[in-house]
């Protein structure tokens, strides 16, 4: 028994022009025939199809959420090592400089004879810790660091 199927595909005008390797400009898409036995193969095993994971949504933290994690690295503060301690300060001056507060920032680290977050030295951990969790309370770094403002 012998069986002959003819298909039709229609191709877009893009991939057409990737096959043939030149610019296809606004003339109709040509008829492609693929041969029968092909076809069969393709048709015959039929394939499965995965399930798209749902992207997961994001929401953003309450502020009761947000005065948790931050009394929660507050609270496991002592207990951190210096590796732990210098990504919390990071964490910190991000947030704050992702608020437009960079030149506080800036003048918190000179004052420990810093430029960045990671040129802080582990010595100066706690107190720089210190010092922008009292900037993050609303305490202005004039009161945080008095008798620095005459220096302009």
């Amino acid at each position: 028994m012998d069986v002959n199927v003819k298909v039709t595909v229609d191709l877009g005008e893009k991939t057409v022009a990737l096959l043939t390797g030149g610019m296809v400009a606004n003339t109709p898409t040509p008829k492609v025939e693929p041969k029968a036995e092909a076809l069969k193969e393709e048709t015959t095993a039929p394939k499965p199809e995965t399930p798209k994971a749902e992207p997961e949504k994001r929401t953003r933290r309450t502020k009761e959420q947000i005065a948790a994690e931050e009394a929660q690295t507050a609270n496991g503060w002592d207990d951190m090592d210096d590796d732990a301690k210098l990504e919390a300060i990071k964490a910190e001056v991000t947030k704050h400089t992702k608020k437009g507060k960079s030149a506080d920032i800036k003048f918190l680290l000179s004052n420990f004879d810093a430029g960045r977050a990671s040129e802080l030295a582990p010595e100066d951990y706690d107190a720089f810790f210190d010092a922008i969790t009292r900037y993050g309370k609303g305490e202005s770094v004039e009161k945080i660091f008095p008798g620095d403002e005459d220096l302009n």
